[in-house]
C-alpha cells in the first residue's frame, strides 16, 4: 500500500467520522429542542386544566387566563377558520394523555400551536415564543 492510498483512508476515515459526530449533534440538539417545548407546553395544559377545574366555568376571557398566557407568550386562537387550518394541515409532533383530555402540539409552517381536548371543553393555542 503506497503513502498516497494510506493518506488518502485516514481522510476518508476522519471525514466519516466528523460527519457521525455532527450528525449525533444535531439529532440531540433536535431532541433537547423537543423536549423543551413539550415541558413548555405541559405546564400550560396542567396551569389551564387547573385553572377551568378550580373556577367552574369555561370563561376563555378572563384576566387571570389571559396574563398567564400573555406571560407564556401563548394567545387562544378564537377564529374559527384558522382552528380549522390548524386541525387539518397541522403536522402533529406530539399526542399526549393528561388526565381526562388529549393534548396535541401541531406545526403549521413555522409556527407551533397547543390543542387541549376535554370532554367540557376544547382550546387551540398559538405560541408566539419560536
Amino acid at each position: 500500500m503506497s503513502l498516497y492510498s494510506k493518506i488518502k483512508t485516514i481522510f476518508i476515515i476522519a471525514l466519516l467520522l466528523l460527519t457521525a459526530f455532527f450528525g449525533a449533534y444535531f439529532y440531540i440538539h433536535k431532541s433537547q429542542y423537543l423536549q423543551k417545548i413539550e415541558k413548555r407546553y405541559m405546564q400550560t395544559s396542567f396551569f389551564i386544566h387547573r385553572y377551568f377545574r378550580e373556577s367552574h366555568q369555561m370563561n376563555l376571557s378572563d384576566e387571570g387566563l389571559e396574563l398567564f398566557l400573555a406571560e407564556s407568550r401563548f394567545v387562544i386562537l378564537s377564529d374559527q377558520e384558522a382552528i380549522n387550518r390548524v386541525k387539518n394541515r397541522g403536522f402533529v409532533l406530539l399526542t399526549r394523555k393528561l388526565m381526562r383530555s388529549k393534548i396535541a402540539i401541531k406545526r403549521v409552517r413555522d409556527r407551533f400551536y397547543l390543542l387541549i381536548y376535554h370532554p367540557r371543553f376544547s382550546v387551540v393555542l398559538q405560541d408566539f415564543l419560536w
